[in-house]
C-alpha cells in the first residue's frame, strides 16, 4: 500500500511490542534501547498514570508482575513509583531499572529515531486526565519533524475524545476480536491502521481493511512462522517481543 502519509512513516514490518521485551525487561528504558540496537524501526509501548497525574510507560493495572512493588498502579505516587525496581524480576542483571515516566521515554525514542505507537491504558476513571497529559506531553518532546506518533486504545471513546482534542492526529482501532461494523467506528473516528489479534485475521478480512485505505496490524505474534504467514496474507506489520524476527523477516 502506498497511502501518502507513508512518507512520513519509517516501514511497519514489525513493531517493537513493548520495546525489545523478550530481551530485556518490558517498557524500559533497556527494552528500547535493545530494540535500536537489533534494528527496529517502530516501537509500541504502554501509558498509564500514577495516583497524583503523572504519565508513566508501563501496561499492567496492578505493579507485582513486573516490580517489586504492590497494589494498583493508580493508587501509587509518582514520587513512590520512580523508586520501584522494574528490572529485577526479568534478570538479576537489570536490576534497579526503573519504570519510565513517559517524558523519558519520548525523548529517547525521538533521539533514537523511533516512529512510535502509543497505547493509552485507561486503568481507572481518569480517561481525560490521562488523554491530556499524554498529548502535553508529545507536545513538549515530539518534534513535529518526527513520525506521527500512532496513538491507539481499546476504548473508542478514549480514541473519540483523542480526536477531538487533536484532529490531525494518527490513530488506530484496537480489537479484541472481529466485529462487523468495524468500518463504521474506523470511520467515525478516522483511524489510519486496524489492529488486530492474530489469531483474528483472514485473506478476507486484509483485503476488506485494505479497501478502505488502512493498514492492517496484528497482535501479538512471537511465532517466527506464524509472523512470516500474517505478513504473506497481506498483514503490513506485526507487534512482537521478538525484535530479532526482523533479520529473518528482512
Amino acid at each position: 500500500m502506498n497511502l501518502p502519509f507513508m512518507a512520513f512513516w519509517p516501514e511497519l514490518k514489525l513493531i517493537a511490542h513493548r520495546g525489545a521485551s523478550a530481551a530485556r525487561p518490558e517498557n524500559t528504558l533497556p527494552a528500547l534501547y535493545a530494540a535500536h540496537e537489533m534494528g527496529a524501526k517502530w516501537v509500541e509501548f504502554d501509558v498509564v498514570l500514577s495516583k497524583d497525574g503523572q504519565p508513566f510507560v508501563f501496561h499492567d493495572e496492578h505493579l507485582e508482575r513486573t516490580t517489586n512493588g504492590h497494589g494498583l498502579v493508580a493508587n501509587t505516587l509518582a514520587a513512590d513509583l520512580k523508586k520501584l525496581d522494574a528490572g529485577e524480576w526479568y534478570s538479576q542483571e537489570y536490576k534497579n531499572t526503573r519504570i519510565p515516566t513517559l517524558s523519558e521515554w519520548l525523548i529517547s525514542a525521538a533521539e533514537l529515531g523511533f516512529a512510535i505507537n502509543l497505547e493509552i491504558k485507561p486503568l481507572d476513571h481518569r480517561e481525560t486526565l490521562l488523554v491530556d497529559v499524554t498529548l502535553e506531553e508529545l507536545a513538549i518532546c515530539w518534534s513535529a519533524s518526527l513520525p506521527s506518533p500512532l496513538i491507539t486504545c481499546f476504548s473508542t471513546d478514549v480514541l473519540s475524545y483523542v480526536r477531538a482534542c487533536s484532529p490531525n492526529a494518527k490513530l488506530g482501532l484496537l480489537m479484541h476480536q472481529w466485529r462487523d461494523d468495524w468500518k463504521l467506528m474506523a470511520n467515525q473516528l478516522a483511524c489510519t491502521t486496524v489492529h488486530l489479534e492474530r489469531h483474528e485475521i483472514n485473506s478476507e478480512r486484509v483485503r476488506e481493511i485494505h479497501e478502505s485505505n488502512r493498514f492492517v496490524l496484528a497482535y501479538t505474534v512471537n511465532d517466527i512462522k506464524q509472523a512470516q504467514d500474517l505478513l504473506a496474507l497481506g498483514v503490513d506489520g506485526v507487534f512482537s517481543n521478538h525484535v530479532e524476527f526482523l533479520e529473518t523477516l528482512a
